[in-house]
């Protein structure tokens, strides 16, 4: 087991911080995989499913892509092997909208019930931290995320899609 100290010094703080927010979502995703991939899917596939069950209103692909931080042809291509493999379907917008609308299908349903009932890598991840922790942290890192999302805003880096407000999750 690799010495859990061990990181690289950076000359400012944040990099510090940066480099330990970069390994804990790496080493956490990596140990999600490795659990889902039990149920035949990946952690993207499951990521998926998941925002296509919470999300409130019709999913599209282009929501989908701006939710989850991947290139539209990136997720063209997902959705695709992923409704080859009976989990969703691309249905024309209901009620005449034009575009694409993603529906889970029975099979991609029974994914996410299992997947509800194994989340232990995540749970255990998290029992570290007692309620009052857990809380901060949570709200430290939803103060980060939206303030980062502020600032790719600002880049307008052209590789990054952007989130709206009414693509949360409840």
């Amino acid at each position: 087991m690799q010495d859990n100290k061990i990181r690289p010094k950076a000359s400012y703080p944040q990099g510090e911080l940066w480099w330990l927010l970069s390994q804990t979502r790496h080493a956490l995703a990596r140990a999600r995989n490795n659990e889902v991939a039990q149920f035949g899917i990946t952690l993207t596939e499951g990521a998926v499913l998941f925002v296509v069950n919470n999300l409130k209103g019709p999913i599209t692909p282009s929501k989908l892509s701006r939710i989850l931080f991947r290139e539209p042809v990136s997720m063209a291509q997902l959705l695709r092997r992923m409704e080859n493999k009976g989990y969703l379907k691309r249905v024309k917008g209901m009620a005449g909208k034009n575009g694409t609308e993603i529906i889970l299908t029975e099979k991609g349903k029974n994914i996410i019930n299992k997947l509800s009932q194994t989340s232990n890598v995540i749970v255990r991840a998290f029992s570290c931290f007692s309620p009052e922790e857990f809380e901060t942290l949570g709200r430290l890192l939803l103060t980060l995320r939206n303030h980062s999302l502020g600032l790719l805003e600002e880049t307008r880096l052209s590789y990054s899609p952007q989130t709206s407000s009414d693509d949360s999750i409840e």
